[in-house]
Formats: C-alpha cells, structure tokens, sequence
C-alpha cells in the first residue's frame, strides 16, 4: 500500500484518526500528496533506456562511479573529461567517452548539442569533476582562480542548467553534485578551492528547492560532501589523524552514490563520521574553530 493510496480511515486507534482528520493535518497530507512528495519513496531503476553522463569519470572517484554503473542495465554511459578513461571502458559497447573542457562554456554548449542530438535526454546528471590549487589567496594568480572556479562550480553550472529541462519535461531523473566539506570549512592555502566548493553547495541548495516546488515531479538532487578522498588530487596532502579523520575511499563512496540515486530520496551524503559534525561546528566562534583546526593539524598539512 502506497502512501498516495493510504486511508486515514483504515487507521484503528481514534484518536489518532481524530487528530489526522482535523483541517490542519488533512490539508497538510493533501498537500504532500498535491505535489508529490510521497511518490518520492519509489525507487528510481537503471534500465535499458538510463543515460547517465558523468563528468571526470576517467579517474578517482568519477572511475569508482563508472565501475558500478556498468553492473546496472542502461542504454549508455557518458564519461566527460579531458582525459580518456581505463581501455576496459574505453572497449565497452555501454560507454561513450566525450573529451570537453567543462570550464569552457563554449565546449560544454557543444557537448550537450551532441548529446540531445544522439540520444534526446539524459537520466542521471553527475557532476563530479573538479580541481584544487594548494596556494595562499596572495599567491594564487588569476589563471589558477579562473581554472579552479569554473571547473568546480560553472561546469557544474553549466550542465545543469541544460539538461535540467530535458530532466523536467520527463519529471524523473537525479543530478547529483559532488561537493566537499572544504566548502564548509576550509584549511589554509585552500581558499580557492573551498570557495568554489561552497558555491556548488549553495547552488545545489537553490537547485533542490526549485525542484521541491514543482508538483509530482520525480528529479531528485544529491549532494556529496565527503572528507579528504583517497585520489590523486589531495595525493600531496597528508592526513593529519587516521583515527579521527580517515581518508574516504572513493569505492565505498561511489557504492553510497549509486543507492543514493535508486532510492529517490533528496539527500546529502557525508563521509566520514566527522563530518556530521560540521553543523555543530559551524556555529562555533572563531577561537574554537582556530583551536580545532590547530589540535586537528588541518592547516599544517596544507601549509607546504
């Protein structure tokens, strides 16, 4: 029994059933029906129609991704870098490997002129590129800003914003960013990055609103904020505590993305523990903050 089919008469307890049957209750429930926010419990399927397009799915976690969408039916699997992927996707009839410069509007309007053309749609949207610049805000150039911003934040953008109505006018379908803590709260020398993760979370925010407001529509947003991913872009970067803050393994987070995605629930996927902390710790005064960052050497371990 689905809840857009559930009687508040079946309910057995009265008071219960008084409560729910009072005006405020049932307008609430008509509402959430009204604009199908139940439906959302439905499971969203891979199937043999599924086109999913994933941007820097040649290495790190983009790959992991790539790897468990190929043990689900799709029609295609779109793989967006500058670099092409592994031979074994290369060679595999499911994946098609496009090479775009996400930071170039230019390449990215190109991109999604050839892929409506080929295939009309898209069913799942995962912008997971990005790129990091481990530099001080006086030493970082403007090139390096440029680059890091429009690679994290507008190639997102960008794809977003395009494929959204396609995405719409099916009503079903998931965009999933990935983002990262450091757009919370972010280490030295890692301004840029941290800036540009906080305005794909801040967009994202905007995103899954929008989205909320439209009546029975099955689009569901995720957004991935993990800690330090065990890849090659922090592979300079030492990890300041194993114990209280592990690297994430970028396979057991792809594996989280891809339930995450079948179960068609709005979400934000944190890893690892520590992390769930940040709500807390974001109301802290800045010499609380200053103290956790100096016992935890986040800042020691950017400082090269």
């Amino acid at each position: 029994m689905t809840f857009r089919n559930y009687k508040i008469d079946n309910i057995k307890c009265p008071i219960i059933r008084f409560v729910l049957n009072s005006m405020p209750v049932k307008y609430m429930f008509a509402k959430a029906q009204q604009y199908g926010y139940f439906d959302n419990y439905r499971k969203f399927e891979f199937n043999a129609e599924t086109v999913t397009l994933i941007t820097g799915g040649a290495n790190g976690l983009g790959s992991e991704i790539v790897k468990l969408l190929l043990t689900k039916p799709s029609k295609k699997i779109i793989i967006v870098d500058v670099v092409p992927p592994i031979p074994d996707y290369l060679n595999n009839p499911k994946v098609l490997f496009l090479k775009c410069d996400i930071s170039d509007e230019k390449q990215v309007k190109h991109l999604y002129k050839k892929v409506i053309s080929d295939f009309g749609y898209i069913s799942v949207l995962i912008n997971n590129a990005g790129k990091t610049t481990i530099e001080t805000i006086f030493t970082t150039d403007d090139n390096q800003i440029d680059n890091v911003i429009n690679i994290n934040f507008l190639g997102a953008y960008y794809l977003t914003t395009l494929f959204l109505p396609h995405l719409l006018e099916r009503m079903s379908g998931c965009v999933v960013n990935v983002s990262s803590i450091l757009g919370e709260t972010t280490p030295a020398r890692l301004a840029t990055y941290g800036a540009s993760k906080a305005t794909l979370t801040a967009f994202h925010k905007l995103l899954t609103d929008h989205i909320a407001r439209i009546p029975c529509c099955h689009v569901n947003t995720i957004l991935v904020c993990p800690g330090k991913l065990e890849t090659k872009m922090f592979e300079v970067v030492s990890t300041p505590s194993k114990v209280l803050a592990p690297d994430v393994d970028p396979a057991k987070l792809s594996v989280d993305i891809i339930k995450a995605v079948e179960s068609n629930n709005r979400c934000i996927i944190r890893r690892p523990y520590y992390t769930n902390l940040l709500p807390v710790y974001n109301t802290l005064d800045w010499p609380f903050v200053w103290m956790i960052k100096h016992m935890s050497g986040m800042n020691k371990v950017t400082a090269l």
